[in-house]
């Protein structure tokens, strides 16, 4: 079978998204930190990434789609549809994108609802309208623009 050659838009590639950075970068810091590589602070809670949305909060870690999919050593079948669909979706999309640029030109192309996607595993979403009711995903797709803020830390529900 031959390999797929994907093609990634010269818009997706000429594009920084801030508040993907950001947290992408304070998700290398909190790794460093838990694995020692960074001394001056610690952490003894076995805290996780957590994202404030616009619909909830969200406990989660954070995993780079640049990474190619290991299959090898997994035995939940799930995550391992979920990896690969995920890094296909991305990498057909801006396989599309970049065959768009060139049948109708970079200056014509228009793109709307352009946020990068952020690959999340272990997720638990607690939403703001009923903080009780708790989903937990394997994975999830999260779109940089639903949010509004980054911390990190153990997860707790307080609510009253």
């Amino acid at each position: 079978m031959d390999e797929i050659t994907y093609e990634v838009p010269n818009f997706v590639q000429n594009t920084i998204d801030m508040k993907r950075a950001i947290l992408l970068s304070f998700n290398a810091a909190i790794e460093g930190i838990k694995s020692g590589e960074i001394k001056s602070a610690q952490v003894n809670d076995g805290g996780q990434m957590m994202i404030m949305t616009n619909f909830g909060i969200v406990y989660c870690d954070i995993k780079s789609l640049d990474e190619e999919v290991d299959t090898t050593n997994s035995s939940d079948v799930n995550q391992i549809i979920s990896e690969v669909l995920t890094n296909q979706v991305i990498k057909g999309t801006d396989h599309a994108i970049a065959q768009y640029e060139k049948e109708i030109g970079t200056e014509n192309l228009r793109v709307i609802n352009d946020s990068s996607p952020i690959y999340l595993e272990n997720v638990t979403v607690i939403p703001y309208g009923n903080p009780a009711a708790k989903f937990n995903f394997p994975s999830l797709l999260l779109f940089s623009d639903q949010i509004v803020g980054i911390s990190a830390g153990k997860q707790r529900t307080e609510i009253g």
